[in-house]
């Protein structure tokens, strides 16, 4: 019976760290699609999908680490359940929290 129970917590733990490997993976993805499509096109697909677009504070397309760091903090607001987006809904520049700590706007492509 003891080896029943060593073998499980040895499979649990085990699936625990494929899960976080591919929670960590899945990141990693999320993060250099984001950085080089903001990067590169200006927008993911999605927002080009929509009709919008990343600007820097100075309305140009915004650099390569700006959008490393845009990325980044949009992880970190997912991260906190989501809260990181909402605050788009409580200020007035309509800004979520990766946008105002990035120096970046979402816009409406011309």
């Amino acid at each position: 019976k003891g080896d029943r129970l060593s073998t499980l917590a040895e499979l649990a733990l085990s699936q625990r760290a494929v899960g976080l490997s591919l929670l960590a993976f899945l990141a990693l993805v999320l993060f250099t699609y984001g950085t080089l499509a903001q990067a590169l096109a200006g927008a993911t697909l999605g927002k080009r999908l929509l009709g919008l677009r990343i600007v820097a504070t100075d309305g140009g397309r915004p650099s390569l680490l700006r959008c490393a760091i845009r990325s980044a903090l949009s992880l970190v607001s997912l991260g906190l359940l989501g809260l990181g987006f909402l605050l788009a809904l409580f200020n007035r520049s309509g800004r979520s929290l990766h946008d105002l700590l990035a120096g970046t706007w979402v816009v409406e492509a011309p």
